[in-house]
């Protein structure tokens, strides 16, 4: 498993158990998947907290790397279609909690 960030106190916050590769660097640079050794990868995730960035990285991996399987944080859940128009997987935090949400009301609502 390689972790990439471009800050690198990012990696602090790994676990003690964490037995991969951290590499310092924008995950949008080719060098830095090559570095990453992208090219040997069965699956990539793409998970910044930004939505252009995961979608830039996603179809890097895809197209240009031909990674098997690319997985894409998704954290405005009106954009999944455009994702999904890609042909990339989508997980979306926000719409994972609104039906948490939701359900919970439906439980709690006499």
């Amino acid at each position: 498993m390689v972790v990439i960030d471009h800050q690198e106190s990012a990696f602090d916050s790994l676990s003690i158990e964490f037995s991969g590769f951290h590499i310092p660097g924008d995950a949008a640079e080719l060098a830095v998947l090559r570095a990453a050794k992208i090219n040997q990868a069965d699956c990539l995730l793409a998970v910044t907290g930004n939505d252009n960035l995961n979608l830039m990285v996603a179809q890097i991996a895809k197209i240009v790397f031909e990674v098997p399987t690319v997985l894409v944080r998704l954290i405005d859940p009106d954009r999944e279609a455009i994702y999904r128009d890609f042909g990339l997987v989508t997980i979306s935090p926000t719409k994972l909690a609104a039906e948490v949400f939701l359900q919970t009301l439906e439980k709690q609502t006499p």
